[in-house]
């Protein structure tokens, strides 16, 4: 699980942001990328994204802020990050 709470603020609950499990066996297997971006995806503006991000409740640090681009096709998301 991933939890967080204000930073400074020992008395503050923690919120959990995701879960999941790992199990052995049964898994789908990864699409080969020879070809980036993916074939068929459509490029998805990135500049202003953690403003926006910010203004929906969620805040990065500059050590999160490692989006450089972005794709979507049908209901799959790709994207490029880099570590600062």
């Amino acid at each position: 699980t991933i939890h967080s709470r204000p930073d400074g603020d020992p008395e503050a609950g923690w919120v959990q942001h995701a879960s999941g499990a790992l199990a052995v066996g049964g898994g789908v297997e990864a699409e080969a990328f020879d070809v980036w971006p993916p074939a068929g995806a459509e490029a998805l503006p990135v500049d202003g994204a953690y403003e926006r991000m910010a203004e929906a409740g969620f805040g990065y640090g500059p050590v999160f802020r490692g989006l450089r681009a972005a794709w979507r096709r049908g209901d799959e998301l790709f994207a490029e990050v880099a570590l600062p």
